[in-house]
Formats: C-alpha cells, sequence, structure tokens
C-alpha cells in the first residue's frame, strides 16, 4: 500500500518513544508506564520527516502531530485510543479534555483527528447533524452520542459517514465469536474537501 502517516492506537508499548528505524521511517509511542496496556502512536514515512514541526501527547490515550505543508499551510494530526465501555464515563470526559487539549496546542489551518473511539456513530439522525454524511453504519449507541455531541460543539466532520461502501467494507471491529460487526474507528477532520 502507499502510505504517509499510519496512526497507531493500542500499541501496548511501555512508556514513550521517539526512534528513527532501519527504514529510516520515524516511529512514535506513547503508552503507560506501569503496564503495557492501551497506548497511541504514529508511523512517519520518512519522505516527510523534514515536514515535522512538533510530535507530543497529551496522555497515553492522545497524542499529536504537526506537520508544515507550505510556508502557509500545517496540518495537526491527532491519534487517538479511547477507555473501552469498561471504563466509567468520568474516564470517557477525560479522554474528550484531553483531545480538547490537543486541539489548542498548536493552531493549524488543517486537522485529522484519527483513531479507535470506542463508539458507535451509526447512521445520521436527523439534518441538523452536520457532522454526519449519509452513510452511517449501524446504530447510535451513547458513547456515539457523546462522540457526536464533540464533533458537533467543534465543527467536526466525521468523514467515514461521507462515502458510501458495502456495510461489511465499514465494520472495523468484529467479536471474537465472528458474530458482532462494529464501526468505533473514525476519521475527522475540520475541512471536508482534503478528502476523496
Amino acid at each position: 500500500i502507499n502510505w504517509d502517516i499510519v496512526g497507531l492506537s493500542e500499541t501496548r508499548i511501555k512508556g514513550e518513544q521517539l526512534s528513527v528505524l532501519k527504514t529510516g521511517h520515524l516511529f512514535y509511542n506513547v503508552g503507560n508506564e506501569e503496564n503495557s496496556y492501551g497506548g497511541v502512536g504514529f508511523l512517519i514515512h520518512r519522505k516527510h520527516l523534514d515536514k515535522v514541526i512538533e510530535i507530543d501527547n497529551i496522555s497515553p490515550r492522545v497524542c499529536y502531530l504537526t506537520l508544515k505543508l507550505s510556508n502557509r499551510y500545517k496540518l495537526k494530526v491527532i491519534q487517538v485510543y479511547a477507555p473501552t465501555c469498561d471504563y466509567d464515563d468520568d474516564a470517557i470526559e477525560n479522554f474528550y479534555d484531553d483531545i480538547d487539549r490537543a486541539l489548542q496546542t498548536v493552531n493549524t489551518q488543517y486537522l485529522i483527528l484519527m483513531g479507535d473511539f470506542n463508539a458507535k456513530l451509526g447512521h445520521k439522525k436527523d439534518k441538523c447533524e452536520t457532522f454526519m454524511g449519509n452513510h452511517g453504519y449501524g446504530d447510535r449507541n451513547p458513547r456515539g452520542e457523546t462522540f457526536g455531541n464533540f464533533l458537533s460543539q467543534h465543527s467536526l466532520f466525521c468523514m467515514n459517514s461521507f462515502f458510501q461502501k458495502k456495510p461489511q467494507r465499514k465494520c472495523t471491529w468484529i467479536s471474537p465469536d465472528g458474530n458482532t460487526k462494529n464501526e468505533i474507528d473514525f476519521i475527522v477532520t475540520n475541512k471536508k474537501h482534503m478528502f476523496k
């Protein structure tokens, strides 16, 4: 596949590291210090290393990368891994607070927020939901409501829902028994025209 930046969720690597791999690509990871649970990071293609302005984290669930696109434009990429449903509402609130902090770090013209949100947005409920396109998947759950409210408050767009695909191509998580399929990984932006 052709790739430029790969966002990583649930890396399961302790601590923080930034290293250039033997291939010349840049690897960044931030995880918990105590255990190898969770973690987020990036793999950045070597052809973009001179464009990296900043790479940092807010928590082991939220990290961000700022790239210089030109003398005038910058792109911020935020990678996330949301708490699962096993966690209480306080953990979810802290997670969205961390994303807020990442959004406020460096001002950029373009933004991509992506990763495992452990939420189901489902289909668009009404025309007022401008953060959604017409091609959602499944039913919305309570964590999806929280996610949708966050997108609406920040004038962001869930790009998964703007492109028509076969239902079997929309799911991003399958239960171990293969019976349950959900779309819980999303790519979000502030500028819809960036995506084809």
